[in-house]
């Protein structure tokens, strides 16, 4: 109670303890004689913890800033595992202050879903400023971090490449109120978010924010992260919500999960529109609200729907000037095809074949739907501006080029689709989308062929 330490160099390695087997810093006094950490240099690596913090535990009593640890320059927090908080686990009442060094290649092992946090657990106040949490990982959410309670603040600094193994969701950082203080959330105003989570990561490939927990995002960049559904952000049902203003770039998908939307301070001003998903296609499903007031026609180019058929509009179901909703669907240069083809390809219960839809698009280019998947018989060979399916070519004008997307089957008795209208489930999600039957073959080239359901 009340101690002070600061590392500035050497190692703290191959421990094990239940908790904070690198090293535990606890107080239980209060606030008003608070227990320091400050680490500058060195490292703390390979221990193990079989509860909580592998690397780093810290915790404090009945006030916030009763433990304080500090970590920057060359300090090294790395190679530590534990089933919760791998690297770090910073409790309720402890205050955690990231201004350089590295949390990295920590690993989270419980399965359970909501406790991993490959580098961090947090249930405390944690601020990046500077440094980078990267390589961490964790058996099912929270790849780098999993803020369980408190606000995770990044200002700076990095969080990459983590959550390269996680199946569950978040594989940069996982936000939910585990405490239930009502005060849990991610607040973001600079630094990078990139390269977290893999293809079967569920959702949020950079950042998921579900029970009790919101998200405020005004400035940095969130970019090159993949998950299966929300590759960049993933606002689940049971979130607070999701705010943005000022510039962030956020290139990847946001996707809202039903009744979802997204919430906006001005003044808002991000250098490219932000991608948004929806599992919504009845127009007038808001998307977009403004808290200022009167939403300018002209931000609607700060926004784009990812699926193609989707756009977004003035409110005029209320009507409500402060909102964005979805647009009717549009089917201009789209098609829907699948192996029969016997429709005319301009809805997902007619589908023509993929030689129809091209030929049909030969002026224009445009965007294909797999719906349930293509046999290949012949020899095929496919790419963004031309396709011959072994006996005529099919070319796309100059300037002009061709997506192909999976699409997911629409199931109308799900009881959602009376509220937002037709929705997405994952029946299709393990279609194949070419199949190269007995004599067949697919030679492809320049073409984007995209699996994640539209």
């Amino acid at each position: 109670t009340g101690g002070r330490l600061r590392m500035t160099g050497g190692s703290i390695y191959n421990n094990a303890a239940a908790t904070g087997a690198g090293m535990g810093i606890w107080n239980d006094a209060g606030a008003g004689n608070p227990s320091t950490f400050t680490m500058t240099g060195g490292e703390i690596s390979n221990n193990t913890a079989n509860a909580t913090g592998g690397g780093i535990r810290s915790r404090g009593r009945a006030e916030i800033n009763s433990v304080i640890v500090t970590i920057g320059e060359s300090a090294s927090i790395s190679r530590n595992s534990a089933q919760t908080g791998g690297g770090v686990y910073n409790e309720k009442y402890s205050t955690f202050r990231m201004e350089g060094g590295v949390i990295s290649n920590n690993s989270s092992t419980w399965s359970n879903a909501s406790r991993g946090g490959g580098g961090v657990y947090n249930e405390g106040s944690f601020s990046l400023t500077d440094g980078t949490i990267s390589g961490n990982d964790t058996a099912t959410d929270g790849g780098g971090v999993l803020n369980g309670g408190g606000t995770f603040t990044m200002t700076g600094g990095q969080l990459v490449d983590n959550g390269k193994t996680a199946t569950g969701a978040g594989g940069g950082i996982y936000v939910i109120d585990n405490v239930e203080n009502g005060k849990t959330g991610f607040i973001m105003t600079g630094g990078t978010i990139q390269g977290n989570g893999n293809a079967l990561l569920t959702y949020g490939g950079g950042v998921y924010i579900t029970t009790d927990a919101f998200a405020d995002i005004s400035g940095g960049t969130i970019s090159g992260n993949i998950a299966g559904i929300g590759d960049g952000v993933y606002l689940a049902i049971q979130s607070k919500t999701l705010t943005l203003s000022a510039s962030p770039a956020i290139l990847d998908e946001v996707y809202l999960a039903v009744e979802k939307l997204i919430y906006v301070d001005s003044p808002f001003t991000p250098p490219m529109p932000i991608p948004v998903g929806t599992p919504a296609w009845a127009a007038g499903v808001d998307i977009v609200k403004y808290n200022s007031g009167a939403a300018p026609a002209s931000d609607l180019s700060k926004f784009r729907m990812v699926n193609p058929a989707l756009s977004l509009r003035k409110d005029m179901i209320t009507p409500d000037d402060s909102v964005f909703e979805l647009n009717t669907p549009s089917y201009s240069n789209i098609y829907f095809v699948n192996n029969a083809g016997t429709g005319n390809g301009k809805s997902p219960g007619a589908p023509c074949t993929l030689a129809a839809a091209y030929q049909s698009m030969a002026d224009t280019g445009g965007t294909v739907f797999i719906v349930g998947g293509i046999n290949v018989a012949a020899n095929w060979t496919l790419s963004s501006t031309s396709f011959n399916n072994g006996t005529t070519t099919y070319s796309i004008s100059d300037g002009n080029h061709v997506d192909i997307y999976r699409f997911a089957k629409l199931d109308g008795s799900d009881t959602l689709s009376r509220e937002t209208g037709l929705v997405f489930t994952t029946a299709s999600y393990t279609d194949t989308l070419f199949t190269a039957a007995s004599g067949g073959t697919l030679s492809l080239s320049n073409i984007v062929i995209d699996g994640h359901s539209r």
